[in-house]
């Protein structure tokens, strides 16, 4: 049986939530207007992504967003090799349900 794990990304950070394999469960965003989210399959996307284009291993791109009402994702069961990164444009806090 399998058991997701929570991670909460705030205010605009690129971050890695698990390295290796795994599958992507859901995510709900709490956004600012514009906000863009990058879901990818890495652990290395660099400090500053340029999120207006697709990044190398990208699984989801979300937004723009068109208000800050909390929005969420899925259910999805959408698998990952190298690892689960998130990169959100700023004030934007991302909920992200995995395995």
């Amino acid at each position: 049986m399998s058991r997701s794990n929570y991670a909460t990304v705030s205010t605009g950070s690129n971050t890695t939530i698990k390295s290796g394999y795994g599958k992507l469960h859901s995510i709900t965003i709490t956004p600012a207007a514009g906000t863009v989210v990058h879901v990818v399959d890495s652990v290395s996307i660099g400090a500053s992504p340029n999120l207006g284009t697709s990044q190398t291993g990208e699984i989801l791109r979300l937004g723009p967003a068109v208000d800050a009402e909390p929005e969420y994702f899925g259910p999805y069961d959408i698998g990952f090799n190298t690892g689960l990164t998130i990169a959100a444009t700023s004030n934007a806090r991302v909920h992200v349900e995995y395995e």
